[in-house]
C-alpha cells in the first residue's frame, strides 16, 4: 500500500493522458512501498507495481516542480521508472523547509500555472 504523500506525487507526476501516465495511475492502488525514507525536507521510496507495465518506458526520468505555500522556493516530485514493475518516487522542498504533514493537495500548485 502507498502513503497519501506518494499516491499525490505520482498522481501529479502522471498526470497526462498519455499510455504510461494512464497505466501507472491504474497501477497505483495495487503498488507497494518499500525503503520509506523521510529525508526532512521531504521523502524517499521504491514502489513496486502490480502488475508491471507492458514495457519501460524509453524516458526514464518524470518530474513535477510545483509552489507551495510553506516552501519558499517551491518543490519537486521526481520519479525515476527503474524496470517495468519498479519505481524510484522523491519528493524535495527547496529552501530547507520542512516537508508538511498532513499532506494537503490543493497546496501543490504546477509551477508556471497561476
Amino acid at each position: 500500500m502507498l502513503r497519501q504523500q506518494e499516491i499525490l506525487a505520482l498522481k501529479l507526476i502522471f498526470r497526462g493522458e498519455d499510455d504510461l501516465s494512464q497505466a501507472i495511475r491504474v497501477r497505483i492502488h495495487e503498488a507497494k512501498s518499500f525503503n520509506w525514507q523521510e529525508t526532512g525536507v521531504g521523502f524517499y521510496s521504491t514502489i513496486k507495481l502490480k502488475p508491471p507495465l507492458a514495457r519501460a518506458p524509453d524516458i526514464r526520468m518524470w518530474e513535477y516542480n510545483f509552489r507551495h505555500p510553506d516552501f519558499p522556493h517551491g518543490g519537486s516530485f521526481m520519479c525515476s521508472v527503474i524496470s517495468d514493475n519498479e519505481l524510484e518516487l522523491e519528493a524535495v522542498a527547496l529552501g530547507g523547509a520542512c516537508w508538511p504533514y498532513p499532506t494537503a493537495p490543493e497546496q501543490f500548485k504546477e509551477l508556471g500555472i497561476v
